[in-house]
């Protein structure tokens, strides 16, 4: 992934993680922009099951999601 080379510093990318940038849903994240631009499946597991997502519908609006509780 050429991408994640080119994102956030040193610090960034080795505190920071996928699942988090992308759950936060932050519209000036890179990682949420990148599975929008690449058409990606988000795989959602919990309690209940397992739910695969896609990108365009994951994310609802600014740091608002389709995770539920």
């Amino acid at each position: 992934m050429d991408l994640a080379n080119g994102i956030g510093d040193p610090q960034v990318r080795n505190w920071g993680t996928l699942g988090g940038s992308v759950a936060h849903a932050d519209p000036a994240s890179d990682w949420p922009a990148l599975l929008l631009a690449a058409n990606a499946t988000i795989v959602c597991r919990g309690p209940g099951g397992t739910r695969e997502i896609a990108a365009r519908d994951f994310f609802l609006d600014t740091f608002t999601t389709a995770i539920e509780a």
